[in-house]
């Protein structure tokens, strides 16, 4: 899922669910979330772990778009497929 120029809180939580149910999920332009250290660990970093999602946070579209790529990538070769 990607959210490249969200407009308002609704598409951050929107975002949030995406990632509880396993989505690699990018936000453009990152979210008010940066001052909670813990909580941007938890949803860049550890979330992965519990359900597979995953936030991506960048503005840069050909490098948001490399990174989404290399994920799916990512996962193919994890299932076997090539």
């Amino acid at each position: 899922m990607t959210a490249p120029e969200w407009m308002e809180q609704k598409a951050t939580i929107d975002g949030l669910f995406a990632i509880a149910y396993g989505a690699y999920t990018h936000l453009s332009p990152t979210p008010f979330i940066t001052g909670a250290p813990k909580l941007v660990k938890l949803l860049t970093e550890d979330v992965e772990g519990l359900t597979g999602g995953k936030v991506a946070l960048g503005d840069d579209p050909v490098q948001v778009a490399n990174d989404i790529e290399e994920h799916i990538m990512k996962k193919r070769r994890k299932m076997g497929l090539n």
